[in-house]
């Protein structure tokens, strides 16, 4: 990747030779403006302050990186404030750009830095390495800090890699139609997914405009990204899975070799022009804490992570649904936050349980992940400071036995299950039931005293003593879906049927039932669901069935399980699981809180 980005960094610089103006001629045509000719439309007005350079003879965006910059790679930051320019291997004397000579008198003032340059090539070799060590920005080389607002120079670093920019996805129309694939490939009849080195065909030629020595993206058309808040279609995702160029084209096909990929490049895959991205850099800055104080600046949220990962971090590439209109451009640096919506809730956390006391409404308990146990007083959660309760960061269920009692478990396994007695105190009611697979989730059935728990194995458990003892849900057949495909079956959470007679269960292979009466699990061909791995599982009064997805989607279900609506409605954060009380949902999102919802119909 590399390499291929440096020829055609380097050919910024060589725009008269011969192959250049065979694979990229110059705009046409040309007109006047002002006192020079050119192909673009430059402007001619500017805000007041606005420093503009005049493009000279001899010029180029990689030269007047270098100079004005620093480093000569940075050469796109120039041309992504300057969108008039069409064709960056193409600029002409007399016509104006932005943003240049701001970034030299702040340079020159900074003094110098002590950061290493890691912008796109600073790892190209040959004629390209000498040149940036010249430049003062080859790899290990120094390169000026940038002052802050007010502030010292810091050190200018890349916010990311090549794989950061050349290996995500950006949003296209939904109807996008590509006009250009690959067909076949010259081992098709030994392989059908392709990588570096592979020469494939091409659906276009000459006819279509394809010429040797073009390069393009390879792309992969993904889903139709949905803003997680307000439902809205933002566009289709397009993944960039690599990067060709064409060796020799024919009048309707042409070949080319894989100059990279990202991931399997399969028949089929769409093709896009490649354009260099550029590689912001940015000054480092301190990074804020929980204690800071909220500010006016523009706010946003997180849409779409790399691969459709729903829980991120450090090092992930991710859409926001922030850009120019919000003052946020490359290398601009954001905050990630969680609002905290309940007063008393701690302030960034997650919801792991919720339980409420079934003969007094007012009395509801919540685990907060790495806050343990807090108790609703009816405007406000406060911790609670009961005798006997276990101290675990994690605690993953909570649930009323009957008025006055509570189980309890802990997410790491290592402490069983809890009971609450009438005077508030806490014991350890049972610890080693569960073949050493640790508990996964509690869930009341709908006999009083009775009760259901995942394991994180292939079957689940059930006691009838309320919590006393454990004994397994067995199953005839379900060890025939344990050994099917590369994932093994593990139950996620089991709810029965308010009315009695079926057993539903959310599993990592989709949905099952059983009915009461039966010794056999099985899986439920299920319409309606965007995936087979179900998170959560749970039954209203009104006999509504409800399932959370591994996506954090919302679904319910009128006929127990067989076809399933989406609940449409925008939700603050990612739903992780729900508990029902009645015909009362309780939704535990990742961030937002507990979310109340109407469990008695359907969408």
């Amino acid at each position: 990747m590399a390499r291929a980005t440096f020829v055609i960094l380097a050919v910024l610089c060589v725009g008269l030779a011969a192959a250049e103006e065979a694979v990229n001629p110059p705009p046409r045509p040309l007109h006047l403006v002002g006192d020079h000719w050119t192909p673009y439309e430059p402007p001619t007005e500017f805000p007041p302050g606005t420093d503009v350079y005049v493009i000279q003879p001899g010029d180029c965006l990689w030269d007047l990186a270098r100079k004005y910059l620093g480093n000569p790679y940075l050469w796109p930051q120039i041309w992504e404030k300057n969108t008039y320019i069409k064709d960056a291997h193409w600029i002409y004397p007399g016509d104006p750009l932005v943003g240049v000579t701001t970034a030299a008198a702040v340079t020159e003032g900074a003094g110098e830095g002590a950061g290493e340059a890691a912008g796109a090539g600073a790892d190209a070799t040959g004629a390209a390495a000498a040149q940036g060590a010249e430049a003062g920005a080859g790899t290990g080389g120094e390169v000026d800090g940038v002052a802050e607002e007010g502030g010292l120079a810091g050190d200018l670093v890349a916010v990311g890699g090549e794989d950061d920019v050349y290996c995500f996805a950006y949003l296209d129309e939904e109807g996008a139609k590509p006009s250009l694939t690959i067909v076949s490939a010259e081992q098709i009849q030994y392989q059908f997914r392709f990588a570096t080195g592979d020469i494939v065909y091409l659906s276009g030629g000459t006819a279509d405009g394809v010429q040797a020595g073009q390069e393009f993206f390879v792309v992969d058309p993904g889903r139709v990204l949905r803003h997680p808040q307000t439902n809205a279609k933002l566009g289709r995702v397009m993944r960039y899975v690599g990067h060709l160029r064409v060796l020799c084209a024919q009048d309707t096909t042409a070949t080319a070799e894989i100059l990279s990929a990202c991931d399997a490049i399969g028949v089929g895959a769409w093709l896009k022009p490649f354009e260099p991205i550029p590689i912001p850099m940015t000054v480092l800055t301190a990074p804020c804490d929980r204690c800071e104080l909220p500010n006016e600046k523009a706010k946003g949220t997180i849409v779409y992570c790399k691969d459709d990962i729903v829980s991120f971090g450090e090092d992930d590439v991710v859409f926001v649904d922030l850009g120019d209109a919000d003052q946020v451009a490359p290398g601009t640096v954001c905050t990630i936050y969680r609002d905290n919506p309940v007063a008393g809730a701690p302030y960034i956390t997650t919801v792991r349980a919720i339980a409420g006391n079934p003969s007094n409404s007012g009395e509801i308990y919540a685990t907060f992940e790495g806050f343990g146990l807090y108790k609703w007083n009816g405007s406000a959660w406060t911790a609670s400071a009961e005798s006997g309760r276990p101290s675990p960061v994690n605690p993953q269920n909570l649930l009323y036995t009957a008025s006055t009692s509570l189980l309890y478990s802990d997410l790491y396994f290592s402490m069983g299950v809890f009971r609450r007695d009438a005077a508030n105190s806490w014991t350890l009611r049972q610890a080693g039931q569960f073949s050493g697979s640790g508990i996964g989730k509690i869930r009341p059935a709908a006999t009083p005293g009775t009760f259901y728990a995942t394991t994180y194995d292939y079957l689940p458990y059930v006691s009838v003593d309320s919590g006393t003892t454990w004994t397994q849900v067995q199953a005839a057949n379900v060890t025939n879906y344990a050994s099917q495909g590369f994932m093994r079956l593990a139950f996620l959470a089991v709810a029965d049927h308010p009315n009695g007679g079926r057993m539903l269960a959310a599993t990592n292979k989709g949905l099952f039932g059983k009915l009461f009466a039966s010794n056999q699990w099985n899986r439920i061909a299920a319409t309606g669901l965007p995936t087979s791995v179900l998170s959560g599982i749970a039954y209203s009064a009104s006999a509504k069935a409800w399932t959370t997805t591994r996506d954090g989607g919302l679904y319910c279900s009128n006929d127990s399980g067989n076809s399933w609506q989406s609940v449409s409605q925008p939700f603050p954060a990612v739903i992780v699981d729900l508990v029902a009380r009645g015909n009362e949902l309780f939704l535990l999102t990742d961030g937002a809180g507990l979310l109340r919802h109407d469990g008695t119909t359907c969408p």
